[in-house]
């Protein structure tokens, strides 16, 4: 929640700055990105512990209703597995699958956009998708550390309505 919270300064912030003319202003006749909307970074996690076979699911959506204008654009999906004590690092190294799925929370082969062989010591999937409330990025690890905390961070921009 505290990204969202960021979030929402940083796009109060925009169009402070926009009423006054200065960064971010909006060009003649038209605005930043939509009409009545503002963009902001998106930097949100989650983070899962895995259980006693090493597998776990983190999942995010974006708040808000459905059709409200509010949409996240991710660039990044980063995930990693912190190491379990007294170790240093991960023992066992987790796949990790990340899924986007539309209108519905779903998982399935058909809704992946990126796997891993590197989910717990880290890597990086590239995305271009765009999703509103009531869509879900989640990422599926397995084969990993039990009880070694999974963390899934998405980066990107955020389209925030303006009223």
């Amino acid at each position: 929640m505290s990204g969202f919270l960021n979030d929402l300064r940083q796009a109060v912030s925009n169009l402070a700055q926009m009423n006054q003319g200065g960064y971010g202003s909006a060009p003649a006749g038209g605005s930043n990105s939509q009409p009545n909307t503002v963009t902001a970074d998106l930097n949100e996690s989650v983070s899962v512990t895995l259980d006693s076979n090493g597998n776990g699911t983190a999942k995010l959506s974006p708040h808000g209703t459905r059709y409200s204008g509010y949409q996240w654009q991710p660039q990044t999906c980063y995930v990693s597995v912190g190491p379990v004590a007294p170790a240093t690092a991960p023992v066992n190294e987790a796949q990790a699958t990340t899924y986007v799925s539309y209108g519905v929370y779903s998982a399935e082969p058909t809704d992946a956009i990126g796997t891993t062989a590197t989910g717990s010591t880290g890597d990086t999937c590239t995305m271009s998708q765009s999703v509103k409330p009531g869509d879900w990025i989640t990422t599926v690890w397995t084969g990993g550390d039990p009880g070694g905390l999974a963390t899934m961070r998405i980066t990107g921009q955020v389209t925030l309505p303006v009223p």
